[in-house]
């Protein structure tokens, strides 16, 4: 007798008709009757006999269906409990996209980890795409994104938040100002992280809602680069409000931008989830 046979033998029941049974199962009817058969072989005893109505159940079929019913749910938390030995073997992985460090501790996740000695905490940073797709794929136990996409049947819960600002050296006609528009930096040569990260496509796209396309004169993976070339006079540089600025450089406040956002990101079903939720409690609020 295995799994599959008591499966059936519950729908046939359930609903009453070998046909119907055969929809929810995906077989054919002469499948499911085949599998009743051997079944009640098994078990010497009729389980169902056929009427006008339908398949009506014996006595024995009565019987059967009430014990059945609990050693499914019991091996309906074998299952489950093994898969959770398995995630918890395969321990806590997390994933942070680049930049995020600047702003989250994983010295406080270490602490929170470490009061759960069952999890073996791991931890990588990628881009933040990449760090969406690992998550998609179930290598990550959860991750801290930049910006606000998320995959499908996935929670989000914002942590952090900073402006974007235009960091301008001494000399320069716009080095004076309070804050700057993003038409002040049409035919501008700017600085700022690549393809790889939000706040360059951030940029790009609102400033082709103003109707023209940045210069981005220095595209790099690195933001101390931001900071170098502009001291050296390369251009304005781009950049959240995360990183200390030296004189003489000033960071002036860019109006019309979204704001550089960080976003904690787990499967829905795990989003309760107490470790989880511990983890939460260290991480900075947004204001």
């Amino acid at each position: 007798m295995d799994t599959r046979a008591i499966r059936c033998f519950q729908q046939v029941y359930e609903k009453k008709s070998i046909h119907q049974a055969a929809k929810v199962l995906f077989l054919t009817p002469q499948g499911v009757s085949r599998i009743i058969s051997v079944l009640e072989g098994e078990l010497q005893a009729k389980l169902f006999v056929r009427t006008p109505k339908g398949m009506e159940p014996t006595r024995e079929g009565d019987y059967f269906y009430e014990h059945s019913r609990s050693f499914s749910a019991q091996l309906l938390r074998l299952q489950l409990g093994i898969q959770e030995m398995k995630r918890q073997q395969q321990g806590l992985r997390m994933g942070f996209a680049c930049g995020v460090l600047h702003v989250i501790s994983i010295g406080k996740f270490q602490e929170a980890a470490a009061q759960h000695p069952e999890f073996r905490l791991e931890w990588v940073e990628d881009f933040n795409e990449n760090i969406l797709r690992l998550l998609q794929e179930g290598n990550l136990s959860c991750g801290f994104c930049v910006g606000t996409q998320a995959p499908e049947g996935f929670f989000r819960r914002e942590l952090f938040r900073a402006p974007v600002r235009a960091v301008v050296y001494p000399g320069h006609p716009l080095y004076g100002r309070d804050s700057l528009s993003l038409e002040d930096l049409k035919g501008e040569p700017l600085l700022c992280l690549n393809e790889h990260f939000s706040i360059y496509h951030n940029v790009a796209e609102r400033c082709g809602d103003f109707g023209f396309t940045p210069h981005f004169a220095v595209k790099t993976m690195e933001s101390s680069l931001i900071y170098q070339f502009c001291r050296e006079g390369r251009g304005i540089g781009i950049d959240a409000a995360i990183h200390p600025v030296e004189a003489p450089l000033r960071q002036i406040p860019l109006r019309e931008t979204a704001p550089w956002q960080v976003f904690f990101v787990c499967p829905q079903n795990r989003a309760e989830d107490t470790l989880f939720q511990e983890l939460l409690a260290v991480c900075p609020r947004p204001v």
